[in-house]
């Protein structure tokens, strides 16, 4: 029996349809990072995208020689598409939530008066301690992570750090600077695989 789509995209349909864009293709959507957000507006835009996806979809199906496969992949394809616009209808409505004290990312003031508060304490538990309760309120970059990280005296409490900060991090594309406090490689691989990274 000869489908007349190539087996290529013969995966990524139920692919797409059932997955997250990283399992179908093996990589971030793209825009995608971790620490990277959208605007209603960009989700809208993006939404659209997927309904016109669906629609070229769609028309390949049509070129199906198998009746019963090409009927059920259009539904499949309809049903997706109407979900797609319905879900950009609402995003159309969606408004930004307000900036909040906690959202903004702390300044080279704040991160610097938390670094002081940090050199305090005499001891790596402590300094972790310190990290979990104050350090995790509000998002930071990557260099003032590594200043922080930096204060610590051993690599143990510093992947330690790293894993509590992660989260809180805005530019994660550059967390090579906080892997560029460690001592030791083996202890970068360890902050890396802690932060779910390769």
């Amino acid at each position: 029996m000869r489908l007349g789509l190539a087996p290529a995209r013969l995966f990524v349909l139920p692919c797409l349809l059932s997955a997250p864009y990283s399992a179908c293709f093996g990589q971030p959507a793209p825009g995608s990072g971790e620490a990277a957000s959208i605007t209603p507006a960009q989700a809208k835009v993006r939404a659209d995208e997927i309904v016109k996806d669906l629609r070229e979809a769609a028309a390949e199906a049509r070129k199906i020689g198998d009746r019963a496969l090409r009927e059920r992949i259009e539904l499949r394809l309809s049903r997706a598409e109407l979900k797609a616009r319905e879900l950009a209808e609402e995003l159309s409505r969606v408004r930004p939530a307000p900036v909040t004290a906690s959202a903004l990312p702390l300044s080279d003031a704040e991160s610097e008066k938390l670094l002081q508060g940090l050199k305090k304490e005499p001891f790596d538990d402590g300094k972790l301690t310190f990290i979990e309760n104050f350090a995790t309120a509000r998002p930071l970059t990557c260099r003032q992570a590594a200043a922080l990280i930096r204060a610590f005296s051993f690599d143990e409490k510093r992947v330690a750090a790293a894993k509590a900060l992660y989260p809180r991090l805005l530019d994660r594309q550059n967390f090579n600077d906080v892997l560029g406090a460690f001592t030791f490689d083996s202890n970068k691989v360890l902050a890396r695989k802690a932060v779910g990274l390769k």
